[in-house]
């Protein structure tokens, strides 16, 4: 289903697509390095794939979730249904918010995402939730990987030391 997720026709209707939009976050240098080897390869300008810079290092994009794998949506397919990328992506994140958001307090302000579900890296851009965290000074949140996002304070010394821990036994 993975394999042949790409290749699988998208409803028509907007309104069919829009409660399975998801936004996925990305290593920018991965998309970097796929466009490049497009480009050398002389197949274009590589993906075609809207995307949101997240701070320098990674990049937002809006996939279809399906229950085996997700399809990411191309600029094309959002002209079709007459709908921006932005649009879509505030759509796509209040998907994600909607379905809920688990995490661990480790300390007195650490969070840890425990969702579980592959999008936890996404959960950075639920900024109004991370927030709501209790955390000494400036929110500082890391993703290590998809499947991971930590939050804690920039004042908090402990807390850093502790997410940099994380991040490295993430990687």
């Amino acid at each position: 289903a993975a394999i042949l997720a790409p290749r699988m026709d998208l409803p028509e209707n907007f309104a069919e697509i829009r409660p399975h939009l998801r936004p996925k976050i990305w290593a920018r240098a991965g998309i970097e390095h796929t466009n490049l080897q497009s480009r050398l390869r002389g197949n274009g300008h590589g993906l075609d794939m809207p995307q949101y810079a997240v701070g320098s290092h990674l990049l937002a994009s809006i996939v279809y979730d399906l229950p085996r794998s997700v399809r990411s949506i191309s600029k094309d397919e959002l002209d079709g249904w007459d709908t921006s990328y932005y649009e879509a992506l505030e759509i796509a994140t209040q998907n994600l918010l909607e379905e809920g958001f688990a995490y661990a307090k480790v300390g007195d302000g650490l969070y840890v995402s425990a969702t579980g579900d592959s999008y936890d890296a996404s959960r950075i851009l639920l900024i109004e939730f991370i927030r709501r965290f209790e955390v000494q000074g400036e929110v500082i949140a890391m993703v290590p990987n998809r499947d991971m996002l930590i939050v804690t304070g920039a004042d908090d010394d402990e807390g850093l030391e502790a997410m940099i821990s994380l991040a490295e036994q993430a990687a």
